[in-house]
């Protein structure tokens, strides 16, 4: 159980400082870049699922980062 609460920690530690960091960015940019954004948060979350199938706590952290 601490393993998944240090993941799902750890993914909103990333989330909050991607916000922080890129929000800038996706301000300026409008909507084209912001795209690829969103496919690899979708990438990201397939991460997740896979770990969870697979039962593979490493694959779930790799989604993290």
């Amino acid at each position: 159980m601490k393993d998944l609460v240090l993941i799902f920690t750890l993914a909103i530690v990333v989330l909050g400082l991607s916000a922080a960091l890129w929000g800038g960015w996706l301000e300026r940019e409008g909507r084209a870049r912001p795209d690829l954004c969103g496919l690899l948060l979708g990438w990201r979350f397939s991460d997740f699922g896979v770990g969870i199938y697979l039962h593979q706590l490493w694959i779930m952290w790799l989604g993290c980062v």
